[in-house]
């Protein structure tokens, strides 16, 4: 999901169904179970600045995050994910 607000107004965008699927891959290989086990491993990326509306901001960062990930390795992000788990 991206989110982007300018003082009261806010918008937010769900990024493609792929990138859902690969989180639930991804949490499932690293026996994540339960709600508060998979939501502890959420991490919002770093707020940023940008000029324009939020929906327009919203697509934008929305458009570079799937130009970006045109393929997601969700058995690394698994492998990543053990480790922030097993650290707990």
């Amino acid at each position: 999901q991206v989110k982007a607000k300018a003082r009261r107004k806010r918008h937010s965008i769900e990024l493609p169904k792929r990138f859902q699927i690969a989180v639930d891959n991804a949490a499932m290989a690293a026996k994540i179970t339960g709600t508060d086990g998979y939501l502890e491993t959420f991490r919002w990326g770093e707020r940023l600045e940008r000029e324009g509306s939020p929906e327009a901001v919203a697509e934008a960062v929305s458009a570079e995050i799937i130009a970006q990930y045109p393929r997601i390795d969700w058995r690394k992000t698994a492998a990543e994910l053990s480790h922030i788990v097993k650290a707990d």
